[in-house]
């Protein structure tokens, strides 16, 4: 059974707001404190049915918080936090994109996100409609094979764009991506993931039509964030930097671009040793 949170029914009352307890409290500041303290007890509810694993119980919680907060007191950080567990509840723990492309249609228009939220929103609506195209029922499931063809066919097509034959370079990158993104799906917890979230991620950088939509490299920036100060996070964040360099001059660079680029190098290059 879904658990239902007590927060679920709140009214939205102007001059009351309940609590936990149940006690009215009045409007005003003492009526913003008790709104926060309700929002705060129901993400914190979501968090622990995440940790312990009751994915059902902490999917509804964290939609429930993301509805309650709309037009009450909370931390605006949190509404990014509940939607990236939403993400990460349905494509990566229920493996259902169709339920995650509906909840993303539903707050990529959200008024409290900045444009660097709404960039990751596409990321992952991207992604989920790559997700939903893939038959993960029939063909190959074994993560060796698929592994293997997939870097046959990435290695292949790098070689014929290197030698000018961009037509066939992409259309093996393309095949590529069918048994790496099958691969993902299936076979999320094996030690290749990495090196797979990659390859998907240069086959959208060589094969990319739209070379300004820079925020939506899903795989490149999850590498990095799964994998920081590896081998593979270095390789995803220097294909960040020249997507980047693609677009824009480095006195050009947004602001919030710049500054979420400078997350992923710290977290994708190991820090530098002390000076002797």
């Amino acid at each position: 059974m879904r658990a239902r949170s007590i927060f679920a029914s709140l009214p939205a009352w102007i001059g009351l707001t309940v609590l936990a307890s149940g006690l009215p409290v009045a409007a005003g500041a003492d009526g913003e404190a008790a709104e926060r303290a309700a929002s705060n007890q129901l993400y914190t509810e979501a968090e622990q049915a995440l940790e312990s694993g009751q994915h059902d119980r902490a999917l509804s919680l964290f939609q429930q918080y993301l509805d309650f907060t709309r037009s009450r007191s909370h931390r605006p950080e949190r509404v990014f936090w509940a939607i990236d567990r939403v993400a990460y509840l349905q494509l990566g723990v229920k493996r259902n994109p169709g339920a995650a492309l509906v909840f993303f249609e539903r707050m990529r228009t959200d008024p409290r996100l900045s444009d660097i939220d709404r960039g990751a929103i596409e990321e992952w609506i991207e992604v989920a409609k790559e997700w939903k195209a893939e038959d993960t029922h029939n063909g190959i499931r074994d993560a060796v094979q698929l592994f293997e063809r997939g870097k046959r066919y990435f290695e292949s097509g790098l070689e014929k764009e290197n030698t000018g034959i961009a037509f066939f370079a992409h259309s093996d990158l393309h095949i590529a991506s069918g048994y790496l993104r099958r691969f993902a799906i299936l076979h999320d917890g094996h030690p290749r993931i990495g090196d797979v979230l990659y390859m998907l991620g240069a086959i959208r950088f060589h094969t990319r039509a739209d070379e300004t939509r820079w925020a939506d490299n899903f795989y490149l920036k999850e590498s990095i964030r799964r994998f920081p100060h590896s081998a593979v996070a270095a390789r995803s964040y220097d294909l960040l930097r020249r997507e980047t360099g693609r677009v824009y001059r480095s006195s050009e660079i947004p602001e919030e671009l710049a500054e979420s680029l400078e997350v992923y190098g710290q977290l994708a290059l190991a820090p530098a040793a002390p000076a002797a």
